[in-house]
């Protein structure tokens, strides 16, 4: 007896873990919960409680129909079903995969962005930083490389000096000869020269003598003018003056050179005017008393 049950039990267990079979039993008691709780936890007895379910869950629809179409459709549709729903979820897993994929790689894109700004930035510093320097080495090699030039040039015109210098002593060498000849001539003629000279300052001496014997006035007044600015072009006018005393100025002696020996009343308009409508000019009293001291010491001028 206890092999009869322990088999029946274990053919029960193998056909339970049919799915056909599973899922007929758990649609059955799905669709027939309400008899199979009128049976177990009513209160009434036995006879009333069958009686109630025959007459009031009697359909077929219910207790067959209904339990073996939800079990076909749980063992045929129920795995295409869940490969639908798997592929959707797999499909939205996917989706939502590449989404955080998609945000680390946009959070990493924008943080190599960041990390090549903050490189370049870091470079652009490290370069302004090394152009400077390179400026400044620049600078100090273009000072030096001016330095050297000028020196190179400074050589350059040494060199040149140095063979002019060298030119120059070829050539003394083939003069010194001449020049030992002629410097016995060059010597005499200083001498000759000292000699006249001295003879000039004899002349000079007995000039002093003799400005120093006239009169000191007209000396000093001769001297005065002598220094002053019209003096130049009182000669201009007495170079000019003819026999009868009459002043024509050439046409490049202009109206304000005239005007500077009226102002000094050194010449006078002459109020006669001959027939070309020409203004002729003479000398003054001042201007002849001038002219009197130059003729006079001419010799000492």
């Amino acid at each position: 007896m206890k092999e009869f049950i322990n088999n029946l039990f274990k053919a029960s267990n193998e056909r339970m873990k049919n799915p056909l079979i599973f899922s007929f039993i758990l649609s059955w008691i799905v669709f027939n919960w309400k008899p199979i709780f009128t049976l177990f936890l009513s209160d009434s007895i036995i006879e009333n409680k069958i009686n109630y379910i025959a007459l009031n869950f009697s359909d077929l629809s219910f207790n067959l129909w209904y339990p073996l179409l939800f079990a076909f459709g749980y063992v045929i549709i129920l795995p295409y079903l869940s490969i639908g729903i798997e592929l959707i979820l797999n499909k939205a897993k996917i989706t939502r995969k590449r989404n955080f994929i998609d945000d680390q790689v946009s959070d990493f894109i924008g943080k190599q962005a960041i990390a090549k700004e903050e490189k370049k930035y870091e470079n652009i510093r490290a370069g302004n930083a090394q152009i400077s320097e390179l400026n400044d080495k620049i600078e100090n090699l273009n000072k030096t490389k001016e330095l050297q030039n000028v020196e190179l040039t400074e050589k350059h015109k040494q060199i040149i000096k140095l063979k002019g210098a060298l030119k120059e002593i070829e050539t003394y060498k083939t003069d010194i000869e001449v020049e030992r000849t002629s410097s016995q001539n060059e010597i005499i003629r200083l001498k000759r020269e000292t000699s006249e000279l001295k003879a000039s300052i004899v002349a000079l001496n007995e000039k002093i003598v003799v400005i120093n014997k006239t009169n000191a006035k007209e000396v000093n007044d001769l001297v005065q003018f002598v220094n002053s600015k019209h003096y130049d072009y009182f000669i201009v006018a007495l170079e000019n003056m003819d026999v009868n005393g009459t002043i024509r100025f050439p046409n490049s002696f202009s109206q304000k050179d005239i005007s500077i020996l009226t102002m000094n009343d050194l010449i006078i308009t002459n109020l006669q005017i001959d027939k070309n409508r020409e203004t002729k000019y003479t000398l003054s009293e001042k201007g002849i008393y001038f002219n009197n001291l130059l003729s006079r010491y001419e010799s000492i001028i």
